[in-house]
């Protein structure tokens, strides 16, 4: 049986989080986005009229970290903000947001196929296959 050292795991796992977190944003920065502001951007279009507590879950944040990042695409005009049932706020993509994200979809996945380029296809199935399997356990 093979001994793995699951500290080492965590190490590589963090450090692989940092190359792909700081390949990312160096992609998004020309266009004025980086990595979070992506991912919020992403989860809107996917669930439009969310609450902000259901983006911060869909996107790993705290609810003040998601406050954040949110006012910031509200006042450049990609977000904007309405009122739901009770205190709940909903949010939606602006055109101008829609715009920008498929700009960043395009310079993200850019990114990640150089990120990912030392693993075969082979080996990048495997591990989509893994994290999925990792960031769905309970």
């Amino acid at each position: 049986m093979l001994e793995v050292d699951v500290r080492d795991i965590a190490l590589l796992l963090r450090g692989a989080q940092l190359r792909k977190a700081a390949a990312c944003d160096a992609a998004l920065s020309p266009l004025g986005a980086n990595l979070s502001q992506w991912g919020v951007l992403r989860a809107v279009a996917a669930v439009p009229d969310a609450s902000a507590h259901s983006l911060a879950v869909q996107t790993s944040q705290s609810d003040q970290s998601l406050g954040g990042v949110v006012a910031g695409l509200v006042s450049r005009g990609l977000i904007e903000r309405r009122q739901g049932p009770g205190r709940a706020i909903r949010h939606r993509l602006t055109p101008q947001g829609s715009e920008l994200l498929d700009r960043c979809e395009k310079v993200v996945a850019e990114a990640m196929v150089q990120y990912l380029e030392p693993l075969t296809g082979t080996e990048r199935v495997l591990l989509q296959d893994l994290l999925r399997r990792l960031a769905r356990a309970d």
